[in-house]
């Protein structure tokens, strides 16, 4: 029994997700996308995973990268999520930025920042899913930016606090 398409869309729509930006360098230059598709697997090694559209103009450089970067936007970058998700040929031009301890492109201004070691990859559909061991991460105080219903929301928080 094949599912309506749009149900699927709309019923995903009803989840909320943080909003993330998956960078990497490819031979020298700063590739990116905007992501929703991240989550942690275990704090014992640390390890998340995101999914890519194989399509993805980005796609190659996260492959062959020993190291990406996964940013966490913050409430104030929705200008940033849009950008990532756009098709300028130099979307690191709008941002600012910097490599971190690993060499990965990291966002200035991001709720959290993870350094990811690419362990595992698996085909799923239209996507491929990176599973990889965090080697550097970082946070602030900054709230995430949120998507929920086809729409960009701020955090319901003003400020997190670290314990």
């Amino acid at each position: 029994m094949a599912v309506d398409p749009e149900t699927v869309r709309e019923a995903h729509r009803r989840f909320p997700t943080g909003v993330t930006v998956v960078t990497a360098m490819l031979e020298g230059t700063p590739k990116g996308l905007s992501v929703n598709a991240f989550a942690s697997v275990s704090l014992d090694p640390p390890t998340v995973l995101v999914c890519v559209s194989r399509t993805s103009r980005s796609y190659r450089a996260l492959l062959r990268s020993e190291v990406i970067g996964i940013n966490l936007l913050s409430q104030d970058q929705e200008a940033v999520a849009r950008t990532f998700a756009g098709k300028a040929e130099d979307k690191f031009a709008e941002v600012d930025w910097a490599c971190g301890p690993c060499g990965a492109p990291l966002l200035d201004g991001a709720s959290a920042q993870f350094e990811v070691a690419p362990e595992n990859l698996a085909l799923a559909s239209t996507h491929v899913v990176i599973i990889g061991r965090v080697v550097s991460c970082a946070h602030s105080t900054h709230p995430p930016l949120l998507y929920i219903g086809g729409a960009f929301h701020p955090a319901p928080v003003t400020e997190l606090t670290h314990r």
